[in-house]
């Protein structure tokens, strides 16, 4: 996966610098966007606090698995005035350790995931890049196995998160667009399973394309 990242983060860096030169025009109305692309999560210990037993550190190398179902996607809802936007978004991140778990523990996913939601401030920056910074929170859908008891499912409120990003984007048609983004998560979730919560802190990079519409 961190090899899958490095190639795309080449790509977009590489498609960045040919859309350099493509300006967007000033941004007014409502606009909708979905975009695909992958994450990676830097190592973080996740620490499971179980009912009366002692608490087990994981401390394997953390996956994200983007293009394995269910998909990595971010959809994005923007009002724009005079440059600058409110935005509800949505990010599908997920989180595997499969490597280095403890004999107790036979899975760990947070994988129908560990969804990001956010309140957006965007700005138009000379209209030519938008940058964004984000505060929300954690909705996770844990998929953990320890000693045969499996925890799946469950969509629960788990944490806060916030982020800051920017994004390229051109024009195809008067209201289709394009754009590359790159932006950063810092999250905290106390996950609960049943034999007792997971903290899982998350902090990862991202890149998506989005197909944007963007309303008169």
């Amino acid at each position: 996966m961190r090899a899958s990242f490095l190639l795309l983060t080449l790509l977009y860096s590489i498609a960045l610098m040919l859309l350099s030169n493509v300006q967007a025009a000033t941004k007014e109305g409502w606009e909708l966007s979905l975009g695909l692309g992958a994450s990676y999560s830097l190592d973080q210990d996740i620490t499971l606090q179980l009912k009366d037993q002692p608490d087990i550190t994981l401390n394997g190398n953390r996956e994200s698995k983007p293009f394995s179902s269910p998909l990595y996607y971010g959809a994005r809802v923007s009002y724009w005035w005079d440059d600058q936007a409110i935005e509800l978004e949505g990010i599908h991140h997920k989180v595997y350790v499969d490597d280095a778990l403890p004999t107790q523990v036979e899975k760990f996913e947070v994988t129908d995931g560990y969804n990001l939601f956010y309140t957006n401030y965007a700005v138009n920056w000379r209209g030519s890049l938008i940058l964004r910074a984000g505060i929300g929170g954690v909705i996770a859908h844990p998929d953990v196995i320890i000693e045969g008891d499996r925890t799946f499912g469950g969509y629960q409120f788990a944490g806060l998160s916030g982020q800051v990003g920017v994004e390229k984007e051109f024009s195809l048609t008067k209201h289709w667009l394009l754009s590359l983004e790159g932006k950063v998560s810092i999250s905290e979730a106390d996950i609960n399973i049943n034999q007792g919560s997971a903290d899982v802190p998350d902090t990862a990079f991202h890149l998506l394309g989005h197909l944007k519409y963007h309303f008169d």
